[in-house]
C-alpha cells in the first residue's frame, strides 16, 4: 500500500542553491586555472610602458600577458545568484581585444577564454552533476 507523506522541500531550498552555487564555484576555478594556462601560452611578446608620446609613462600602455594571467579571477557575488570569471582590470584592460582580435589589435584574435571552455567541459560536467572533484583548486 503506498504511503502519502507531506514532504515540503521547500525548507530545503537554501541548502539546494548553497551546494549548487559551490559546485558552480569549483567548476568556474578549473576554467580560470585553464584560461590561465592558455593566456600565458599564447603569447610570448611583451610590451614596456610608452617612453615617449602623449601616453608615456602610462601603466595601461604596457602589455605582460603574465600579468594578464594572474588578473583572472572567479568572484562570488554577495546575496545574488551568479558567480562570474572576469579576466583584465585597468592596468590590463585589453582581454576582449586579445579574445576577439577587435579594434586595432595586431596580429588578431588570439582566443584564451574559449579555448579555455572548450577544454574544460569533460572536466566541470562531473563537478556539476555529481559534485565530484571536492578538493579544493
Amino acid at each position: 500500500m503506498a504511503r502519502w507523506m507531506n514532504l515540503k522541500l521547500e525548507a530545503y531550498d537554501g541548502q539546494f542553491v548553497k551546494a549548487g552555487m559551490d559546485r558552480i564555484e569549483r567548476a568556474a576555478a578549473h576554467i580560470q586555472l585553464q584560461m590561465q594556462t592558455e593566456c600565458i601560452k599564447s603569447y610570448e611578446n611583451r610590451r614596456p610602458v610608452y617612453k615617449t608620446g602623449k601616453d608615456a609613462g602610462k601603466i595601461y600602455t604596457a602589455r605582460d600577458f603574465d600579468i594578464m594571467a594572474k588578473t583572472i579571477r572567479v568572484v562570488r557575488k554577495d546575496n545574488k545568484l551568479n558567480i562570474r570569471i572576469y579576466a583584465g582590470n585597468y592596468k590590463t584592460w585589453w582581454a576582449l581585444q586579445m579574445e576577439y582580435g577587435r579594434g586595432k589589435w595586431k596580429g588578431g584574435a588570439r582566443p584564451f577564454v574559449r579555448k579555455a571552455v572548450a577544454k574544460s567541459v569533460s572536466k566541470i560536467q562531473p563537478i556539476l552533476e555529481s559534485g565530484a572533484g571536492q578538493t579544493e583548486v
